[in-house]
């Protein structure tokens, strides 16, 4: 939501779409991504609007109410 690009391990099962990657959970695969975000301004841009984009459609109460109340109901 604050418009910056993360890094994720296998193990959170999110999909960053474009907003980001995912990563073994170890310091040299993580200082490996965090390097090339650093350095490509470009890239980290690119992915920080995805970032802010993803969060608008998937992520606002709105969104995340209508998608429960749609699993409540058919769960009746």
């Amino acid at each position: 939501g604050a418009g910056l690009p993360v890094i994720l391990s296998h193990g959170c099962n999110l999909d960053p779409h474009d907003a980001g990657f995912i990563t073994d959970v170890n310091p040299e695969q993580i200082a490996k991504k965090l390097r090339l975000l650093l350095t490509d301004e470009e890239l980290r841009i690119k992915m920080g609007h995805a970032a802010r984009d993803l969060i608008a459609t998937h992520y606002t109460w709105d969104t995340v109410t209508q998608q429960l109340d749609t699993q409540y109901k058919s769960l009746l």
